[in-house]
């Protein structure tokens, strides 16, 4: 989610700068993502997982060193911790911008902030630290994702896509829920997208989980007739790429971190509406009895007129 929020500040650079090369720094895992959008130059890995244990601590101090010679003319922290504001200045840039929300003292090590509202959504935020570089906010953020691949074993059929976990504790779709929703839209196709987990064994139901690559799960997204996606990174993706998305929220804020999208409606606590658009409640996780709610709501949303990307950006 934090690299597709970030997606139009890249696009915002080189509309502006075209001549600029933006080099990118990404988790491992999503290397293959960034790697193929087409406004990026180059990607460093962080092999986060490598640092863990009793010599992690070497392995990063190593890894870090090699940064020096990335020595960029100017270096944006978007995540704002005190780790991505360490390899920033291992990086040697001329200029480390990052955001004044940063947390753990990580504002510190920035030359300059870029001024943020606590309220806004994250890719506002981001977006504001093109102010400090002299570059117009765009009034339709632009997510430059790449084509993807349709995997094998897609129905021939238009087909509903659902993505029921995450990674994050109590944001997922209970078992019982997963499967009324699946019985609710049938004879409708169902594919199962996402990590590794159980899936419910109906005639409708293609199983994917732990199945596709990311340049995969694009295709298979872009494919599908309606998105129904827990707060993880399909959510995310199938915003960006303008299709009809039902995104489910538990305790995580859809106002700050959810779908940056027209095309979508967002689930929390019972309640349905845009992220900009939720009223205060209590969250929770969904419960069989919501399930008839977002299976309807799901069937609408596939059956909704089609709009482009960068419509679907214009909020």
């Amino acid at each position: 989610g934090d690299i597709i929020h970030a997606l139009p500040v890249a696009a915002a650079i080189r509309q502006a700068w075209p001549a600029a090369r933006i080099h990118w720094l990404a988790d491992a895992r999503w290397v293959p993502l960034v790697e193929a959008v087409p406004v990026v130059d180059e990607v460093t890995p962080f092999p986060r997982e490598s640092f863990r244990g009793p010599r992690g601590w070497l392995r990063a101090a190593s890894w870090a060193m090699r940064l020096r010679n990335l020595q960029p003319d100017i270096a944006l922290d978007l995540q704002g911790l005190l780790r991505s504001a360490l390899m920033g200045r291992a990086a040697r840039p001329g200029l480390l911008l990052g955001l004044s929300d940063a947390r753990e003292g990580a504002r510190l090590l920035f030359h300059r902030a870029a001024q943020v509202r606590p309220e806004e959504h994250s890719v506002m935020r981001y977006l504001r630290i093109l102010e400090r570089l002299g570059i117009p906010c765009p009034p339709c953020p632009d997510f430059p994702l790449p084509e993807g691949i349709r995997p094998a074993g897609l129905p021939n059929s238009p087909f509903l896509a659902v993505a029921p976990t995450a990674r994050g504790a109590g944001k997922s779709l209970p078992f019982p829920v997963l499967t009324s929703v699946c019985q609710a839209v049938a004879p409708h196709s169902v594919v199962l997208l996402g990590p590794p987990g159980p899936a419910p064994g109906l005639p409708n139901v293609h199983n994917l989980l732990g199945r596709t690559s990311l340049l995969e799960l694009v295709g298979v997204l872009r494919a599908a007739a309606g998105v129904l996606s827990v707060d993880s990174a399909p959510a995310h993706i199938a915003a960006a790429l303008g299709r009809p998305l039902l995104a489910v929220h538990t305790w995580s804020d859809p106002g700050k971190v959810g779908p940056y999208a027209r095309c979508a409606k967002v689930w929390r606590g019972g309640r349905m509406g845009a992220f900009d658009e939720m009223p205060d409640g209590p969250p929770r996780v969904p419960e069989e009895g919501d399930a008839p709610v977002l299976a309807r709501e799901l069937l609408a949303l596939s059956q909704s007129a089609r709009i482009s990307p960068s419509e679907n950006s214009c909020l």
